[in-house]
């Protein structure tokens, strides 16, 4: 029974807006036809309007658009500086370091400065050679051991003759090359306390190698002397 009645209501709410919208129409095409030309004459504006409105509608999804890649630019940027901030901040700290380094270690000689040997530097030096006398007795003892070998051993000390008068000659072709002291800036760059290091050890070497060139000299004077000596006495004991 309620059914029967919601369906009759319906019925009749829908034949009254059927009602209402048969006289709309009809009010319309009244409407449409008296102002037929106004209509035409209008017509224009709103299609032109149409067009104004959908062309808005795009240039404000390209504003949104511009302004989101704004914001992301914005983001990127900030991000960016405080990369450049903490990088510049760093490179402070290494250059503070270093200058840190710099003032805490031994002051270079300046550019075209000479390289002049104090005196200690020189008393050093001499300190740290050989004794003279030293090595003469030293020679004289293996002059003597030599005396009574065989010919193994005098081929032996003729090999260590040589050898010595190589490596002399190799420091003497290594102090020439550190006698050049390296430009700055070049490719030979190098630290002036490395190279004062070494051409100081080559300077000593070289001393040392010549005075076992000399004692090695003497030494062949004085088995000379001797067998001289011998052969003047066989002489004359076969006489």
């Amino acid at each position: 029974m309620e059914a029967e009645n919601q369906k009759a209501e319906s019925g009749r709410e829908h034949q009254r807006r059927a009602t209402i919208f048969k006289t709309a129409e009809d009010c319309v095409k009244q409407l449409e036809s008296r102002l037929q030309k106004s209509i035409i004459k209008s017509r224009p504006y709103f299609d032109e309007k149409s067009l104004c409105q959908s062309q808005l509608n795009t240039q404000k999804d390209r504003i949104e658009t511009i302004k989101r890649d704004i914001v992301k630019a914005k983001t990127s940027y900030s991000q960016t500086l405080k990369q450049l901030e903490q990088i510049s901040n760093e490179i402070h700290m290494k250059r503070g370091s270093i200058t840190e380094e710099l003032l805490r270690g031994p002051r270079e000689p300046g550019v075209g400065a000479e390289l002049v040997p104090s005196h200690e530097e020189l008393t050093n030096k001499h300190s740290t050679l050989p004794d003279f006398n030293l090595e003469l007795d030293k020679c004289e003892l293996r002059s003597c051991g030599s005396m009574s070998g065989t010919n193994s051993s005098a081929v032996s000390e003729k090999d260590e003759r040589e050898n010595l008068y190589e490596d002399l000659d190799d420091l003497k072709v290594k102090f020439k090359e550190l006698a050049v002291r390296p430009v700055n800036g070049g490719e030979g760059e190098s630290m002036d306390g490395v190279w004062e290091s070494e051409l100081k050890n080559t300077v000593e070497k070289m001393d040392h190698m010549m005075l076992l060139q000399e004692c090695a000299q003497e030494l062949d004077d004085y088995k000379s002397g001797i067998r001289d000596s011998e052969d003047c006495s066989s002489v004359k004991q076969v006489s």
